[in-house]
């Protein structure tokens, strides 16, 4: 109703949803959740699972909203150096926003695959550093 009344708040809820998607974001609701008299724990899954709801339902309201989501999604991927639980959530959620939102699914893979080059140049990067600095250890 926000984002109906209010366009302006779009980009906004947008972001908020897509930091919702990544791993620190699952873990920080988790922290703050339910009640533990609550008959049903607030799991990761149930957390992802209603942004997703979220996301799925504004799409259906605001026809332009993939433009406006695309650069945020990209924007809120993990840095390369975060550990790979991280990465695996975050691309996840991504691939499951191709299943309701086709029109952004070219965008998000280039994304993906972009992130996923620059990973395997940072280990590469690393295993080069290490070689050398065994190379010189061996000399000494």
């Amino acid at each position: 109703m926000l984002v109906s009344a209010r366009p302006e708040y779009l980009s906004l809820v947008l972001g908020k949803i897509a930091h919702g998607l990544t791993y620190q974001s699952g873990l920080q609701a988790l922290d703050a959740g339910l009640p533990e008299s609550s008959s049903s724990p607030l799991t990761r899954r149930l957390i992802y699972d209603r942004i997703h709801y979220l996301l799925r339902h504004l799409i259906s309201l605001v026809p332009t909203l993939p433009s406006t989501l695309h650069p945020l999604l990209a924007q809120n991927f993990p840095h390369k150096r975060q550990n790979q639980t991280a990465q695996v959530t975050y691309i996840r959620n991504l691939l499951r926003v191709t299943d309701y939102c086709p029109e952004l699914a070219d965008r998000i893979l280039a994304t993906v695959v972009d992130r996923a080059i620059q990973i395997d140049v940072e280990i590469q990067v690393e295993i080069e550093e290490l070689e050398e600095q065994l190379a010189t250890e061996e000399t000494d």
